[in-house]
């Protein structure tokens, strides 16, 4: 359960703040069975409960994610130019994974009639797209790596 919670925060934190060293070192072999889980999971189709399973897996997706975010960023700062560079197109991806992500919770949260909270949820995902443009422009325009205390 512990490591569930912590796999769910580190999904919403700002991609500019460093993750946890310890956390990434376990977090390859936790992502393949991540994916073992969703390929598993995609091949069942329940008779009953359609909306249930939907949001079964798109928990399973959002845990996948986040452990791509986990492993791609840093736990301290870029040291050099070229380094930052070879991470810029996979920030953007991950960006991008958070944009379709965002638009799948939506649609789910309508289907189970929580529309009045949406608001607040569709903001935590805005801000975390927004972190990861901070963190690609920054990989990209930055002259100082170390000169922002966050990476």
């Amino acid at each position: 359960m512990e490591i569930a919670q912590t796999i769910f925060r580190e999904f919403w934190k700002d991609a500019t703040l460093p993750v946890d060293a310890k956390l990434q070192t376990h977090m390859k072999v936790m992502l393949e069975h991540l994916n073992e889980l969703f390929e598993y999971l995609s091949q069942l189709i329940p008779p009953k409960n359609q909306t249930a399973y939907q949001c079964i897996l798109f928990e399973v997706k959002r845990s996948i994610i986040a452990a791509q975010k986990i492993l791609l960023l840093k736990a301290g700062a870029y040291r050099n130019r070229e380094e930052a560079k070879q991470d810029m197109p996979a920030i953007m991806d991950l960006a991008g994974k958070i944009q379709d992500l965002m638009e799948e919770n939506r649609c789910l949260w309508f289907k189970i009639n929580r529309k009045s909270e949406w608001g607040y949820v569709q903001a935590k995902y805005t801000e975390l797209y927004q972190s990861f443009l901070s963190l690609y422009r920054y990989c990209d325009n930055c002259k100082n790596l170390t000169d922002i205390k966050k990476i």
